[in-house]
């Protein structure tokens, strides 16, 4: 590689980045069944990816919002085009203190990049003045490759390790030890093939995870000692072709997957064995055939028409069924097979499943004249399997703890349609950004949408009563498929009043109904609305300053899936509350730069409807947020 000057120092931004997300895919499809995952899934943290290792604030499962605060000054140091970056960051709730650099080196042929994170959290006060037990210390490792040969032709690799230990969990009996995500990618990208004009992509992906729990290392407990191992790894490769056809831009996707999931639950007070074959060793296999084509119309290409059809054949099959646990306190409730828990719970011993379902979405745009409204329509089915924990989970011991999947599930058919308007007037460029010269209020950006979706098959998370499918009635946690029936609306209003003073204001709801047994759906979020106003100026020549509010306003949700004797009994009541942040920062010559701020500022003592999710299990307790707490964050490029 050739070497570079400051100038021409290798920047990260968002065009590079559209090969990672949190799963690390190559690019979103146009219907991609994973945006339904099982509802109130739980599991690992967000994966921490190059674009966000600098920005992403420290996780924290008991604290939400629909809606982040504005990025501010510090935008310009974290995003500018220099070869190193760094950033550190103590936050008041749990006194936690994050370090993150970014170092990159670019050649004219390629570029390397190598970053590295770490956060240590502990225990917190909470709004009501009580100590909440958490904590959790994080590590991130990152690199990144890439070598261009030629305009036509380009390899990148990626890798990542994202390893959290000892990560308390005051709302469940189990604390995670340690969850190492390691994270590998392999990109090639060919453009206009022996000059036919198809692009083709191909990738390889491995996903190798690793979770162990107790309830012994982090917390007193003079009873029975239990321990979980859990180990999983996802092999992916892909292929995509993108060509042209009479104006229509078309792309083929062919994806080929395998996942190996085991996870066991140990008594270690009898002598370490193991008392749950919690996931028996399931493999899962996933061949997946995606079309997507799109086309704009008219003299003005005003008029947008997407389509796009997915074919999946997922076959899945528990390799340690028939394995007897030996580890139990109780033999009678714990030495069981997961075979016998399916047969006992559902009927079933044919346990292989073979799923072919058939996915597909329509989209229409149209920009109304003279300028600024766009309207559309979106309409979609995608269906989703039932995943490793809803089909073969296998949690014996006593029965209301029970939690055990059923492999007779069908998969999940969603029939969403969607309508929605965007408004942008011409003096608006983006949330901060207006166009010289154009008066108090115009820069306006509206947009809002509604959706009803049709669920068929829905799969629930309910407890045994014996219902149609459940052959006992003893309070063990089950999946039935249900229908159901979930209607959501958004609003969203940005207005830049002057070239320095901004505010934004989104609306969202959601209501969902289980029309089979006439409930509400389980943790669907209540009505929220956050309200910004940020106003930012010039430090004269030497940089830039900004000041900002968040008031987040959650009312009450009062439709409930809280009872046991009828439904799963998984929500709690935890009440509306509103809850206002103060931030601000200034930066220096796009060099260094210093964020201040105060979460909330009222210490108002308040509960999230959604209970965390970094584990997985119904058996949660909600959390009390954290009380008023100060965060700072300097950061600086060279």
């Amino acid at each position: 590689m050739k070497r570079m000057s400051g100038g021409t120092a290798f920047g990260l931004g968002c065009a590079f980045f559209v090969v990672l997300s949190g799963q690390v895919v190559a690019q979103e499809l146009f219907v991609d069944p994973t945006v339904v995952q099982r509802h109130a899934k739980g599991g690992p943290p967000k994966l921490i990816t190059p674009e966000t290792l600098l920005t992403a604030d420290p996780m924290h499962q008991f604290r939400h919002g629909a809606l982040e605060k504005s990025e501010g000054a510090e935008d310009s140091v974290l995003g500018a085009k220099r070869p190193v970056k760094v950033t550190t960051r103590f936050d008041g709730a749990g006194d936690t203190k994050t370090y993150a650099g970014q170092a990159a080196i670019k050649g004219a042929e390629g570029f390397a990049m190598g970053g590295y994170r770490f956060e240590d959290s502990g225990s917190y006060e909470g709004g009501n003045g009580e100590e909440v037990d958490a904590g959790y210390r994080r590590e991130v490792r990152q690199f990144v490759t890439g070598w261009t040969p030629s305009p036509l032709a380009s390899l990148k690799l990626i890798g990542i390790q994202d390893d959290i230990t000892d990560e308390k969990q005051p709302h469940h009996g189990l604390d995670l030890l340690e969850t190492d995500r390691k994270v590998g990618r392999a990109i090639l990208e060919t453009r206009n093939i022996f000059g036919t004009g198809v692009d083709f992509e191909s990738g390889f992906k491995l996903i190798d995870l690793t979770r162990r729990a107790d309830n012994y290392s982090l917390r007193s407990n003079s009873g029975q000692k239990m321990r979980v191992a859990i180990d999983r790894r996802i092999w992916e490769g892909q292929g995509k072709a993108s060509f042209d056809t009479a104006g229509w831009e078309n792309a083929l996707t062919f994806t080929g997957t395998h996942d190996n999931h085991v996870a066991r639950r140990y008594n270690v007070t009898n002598d370490d064995k193991v008392n749950s074959v919690r996931i028996p060793d399931v493999d899962r296999d996933t061949l997946a055939l995606n079309l997507d084509t799109e086309k704009s119309f008219g003299a003005e290409q005003d008029r947008t028409l997407k389509a796009g059809i997915l074919f999946e054949r997922v076959h899945t099959a528990p390799g340690a069924a028939d394995e007897v646990p030996d580890g139990g306190p109780n033999p009678a409730l714990f030495n069981i097979s997961p075979r016998t828990l399916y047969s006992s719970y559902y009927g079933t011993t044919d346990l292989d499943a073979t799923d072919n379902n058939l996915s597909g979405r329509l989209r229409y745009e149209q920009l109304v004249h003279p300028a600024g409204l766009t309207v559309y329509g979106d309409a979609s089915r995608l269906v989703r399997s039932a995943d490793n924990i809803e089909k073969y989970h296998a949690v014996s011991g006593a029965t209301t703890s029970r939690w055990v999947g059923n492999p007779q599930l069908s998969a999940e058919k969603h029939h969403k349609f969607e309508i929605g308007t965007i408004f942008e007037d011409d003096a608006y460029l983006d949330y901060q950004r207006k166009k010289p010269g154009s008066g108090l209020f115009q820069s306006v950006r509206l947009s809002g949408s509604v959706y009803y979706d049709r669920i068929n098959d829905f799969i629930t998370l309910d407890r045994a009563r014996g219902q149609s499918g459940v052959l006992l009635s003893d309070g063990a946690y089950v999946f039935r498929n249900v229908d159901a029936n979930w209607m959501a609306a958004n609003a969203d209003l940005q207005w830049n009043a002057t070239r320095n003073l901004s505010s934004r204001m989104n609306v969202t709801w959601q209501r969902a109904e289980n029309t089979t047994d006439n409930r509400a759906v389980y943790q669907v979020a209540p009505l929220e609305a956050n309200i910004l106003v940020d106003y930012h100026e010039s430090l004269g020549s030497l940089g830039t300053w900004n000041v900002g509010s968040r008031l987040r306003l959650v009312a009450d949700q009062n439709r409930l899936d809280d009872d046991t004797a009828t439904g799963s009994g998984f929500d709690e009541h935890t009440g509306g509350f509103g809850v206002l942040d103060l931030y601000a920062g200034m930066q220096v010559y796009d060099r260094m730069s210093l964020s201040a701020g105060i979460d909330n500022l009222l210490d108002r003592d308040y509960r999230e409807y959604i209970k965390g999710n970094h584990i997985e299990n119904p058996g949660k307790s909600t959390i009390y947020a954290p009380g008023r707490a100060i965060w700072v964050r300097l950061s600086g490029n060279f």
